[in-house]
């Protein structure tokens, strides 16, 4: 794990902030686990009453995939799905070719509208770009040896990719009044969300 940071004011009306971050490790069998991630962040704020923080992130994962072990049938018990005689537990059975790629880009933006001491707007929008990227041999079966040919697996293939984006956005007023000892608090809000 590695992850840097840093924050800071701009003048008088800005700050920013940014961060970095990567992880990898290798689990027991071998797969292998890569993220890497940067995001930062601006904020304006020209007045007590108005607040504006705009956002952007992006990440790239890499997975190498494992799908298990191949299972025969048991001969003594049909139905039953066991383990091959000298099957290895932490072998992988997968290629290197395996792998799930992912990429995702985000873009935000939260506003605030302070209109009194009990009374603000506050909006939000958030754009995402996601990116899927899959090939795996999903289906593994094992073949028993014959004669001078050793035992092996079958691979079975499914690959596939998808992107797509999200756009979410909301919009609500916030407010809050006092009825003797009693306070209410009332939200109005609009939300839209599409995924295309």
């Amino acid at each position: 794990l590695i992850h840097a940071g840093a924050q800071g004011p701009l003048g008088e009306m800005f700050a920013y902030r940014v961060d970095l971050g990567r992880v990898s490790r290798t689990d027991f069998r071998g797969a292998t686990t890569e993220r890497n991630q940067a995001t930062a962040s601006v904020s304006f704020t020209p007045t007590r009453a108005h607040a504006l923080n705009v956002r952007i992130s992006y990440n790239i994962d890499h997975y190498n995939t494992d799908v298990g072990i191949p299972t025969i049938e048991d001969p003594d018990n049909p139905g039953t799905w066991i383990l091959p005689r000298g099957a290895r537990k932490p072998a992988r059975y997968n290629t290197k070719n395996d792998f799930l790629d992912y990429q995702r880009i985000e873009l935000g933006a939260d506003y605030r509208w302070d209109l009194s001491r009990v009374t603000f707007l506050q909006a939000r929008a958030n754009v995402v770009r996601d990116y899927y990227d899959y090939l795996a041999a999903e289906g593994l079966t094992y073949v028993p040896a014959q004669d001078m040919t050793p035992a092996a697996v079958e691979r079975e293939y499914l690959h596939f990719a998808r992107a797509w984006t999200p756009i979410v956005g909301q919009l609500e007023l916030h407010s809050e009044v006092d009825t003797g000892p009693i306070r209410h608090q009332f939200v109005l809000g609009y939300e839209l969300n599409s995924f295309g």
